[in-house]
C-alpha cells in the first residue's frame, strides 16, 4: 500500500508541475549582423533612459523610456518600448535609470501611432550603430506611452485546481479501497 501512496503522490507532484508551470520556453539565437544592417532595418534609434518597467501577461516587458534624442526620425519625448521579458527570448535588458542606446522597430506601422519594439538581436552593438545612424533629432514634445495589453485571465488556474482536487479524491478513493481489502483479507 505504501508503494501505491508513493506512486500517487509522485503522479500528483508531476501533474501539478505540468498544469501550473510556466508554459513558455524560449532560446534566443541571433545571427551576427553588422551595425550597418541594424541601422538599415531600424525604424528609429534612440538615446533614452528607461524609467519604468511593467511585465505584461503576454510574457513581454513594457518600458517607459524618456528620450534624449533619436536618429533616423524624431520620436516623442516619452515612449513605450515593448520587448520580450527575458533575454533568453531575445528581450533587451534595460536597467531602470540608466541611459542607453536602443535600436527600435515600429510594429504599428499604418496604425497611426508607433508601437516601438526592441529585440536583443538588433541591439548587439548599439554604440557602433549610433556612429552610423546619421542625422540626430531632438525629442518631440508629445508623449506616446501606452498601456500593456489587457489579456483576460486564463481559466488555467481554475482547471488546475479542479484537476488537483479530482486527483486528490481519486487518491483517497484508492487508498480507501486498499485499506478495505486489507481488512477483509485479515
Amino acid at each position: 500500500m505504501l508503494r501505491w501512496v508513493a506512486l500517487l503522490g509522485a503522479l500528483l507532484v508531476v501533474f501539478v508541475g505540468i498544469v501550473t508551470g510556466e508554459g513558455r520556453a524560449c532560446a534566443c539565437s541571433c545571427v551576427s549582423s553588422a551595425p550597418e544592417d541594424a541601422v538599415r532595418h531600424a525604424d528609429a534609434i534612440v538615446v533614452g533612459t528607461p524609467v519604468a518597467r511593467v511585465e505584461g501577461p503576454d510574457y513581454n516587458a513594457y518600458f517607459t523610456v524618456e528620450i534624449a534624442h533619436s536618429f533616423k526620425r524624431a520620436v516623442a519625448q516619452r515612449i513605450t518600448v515593448e520587448s520580450a521579458a527575458s533575454s533568453s527570448a531575445c528581450g533587451v535588458d534595460m536597467p531602470i535609470g540608466r541611459q542607453r542606446v536602443i535600436v527600435l522597430t515600429d510594429s504599428g506601422v499604418g496604425s497611426g501611432q508607433p508601437k516601438w519594439t526592441a529585440s536583443l538581436c538588433g541591439n548587439l552593438d548599439p554604440e557602433a550603430t549610433v556612429a552610423l545612424a546619421g542625422d540626430r533629432f531632438d525629442a518631440l514634445s508629445e508623449s506616446q506611452v501606452r498601456e500593456p495589453p489587457d489579456i483576460p485571465a486564463s481559466n488555467g488556474k481554475i482547471i488546475a485546481l479542479t484537476s488537483i482536487g479530482a486527483l486528490a479524491l481519486l487518491t483517497v478513493g484508492i487508498v480507501g479501497v486498499v485499506l478495505v481489502r486489507r481488512r477483509r483479507a485479515a
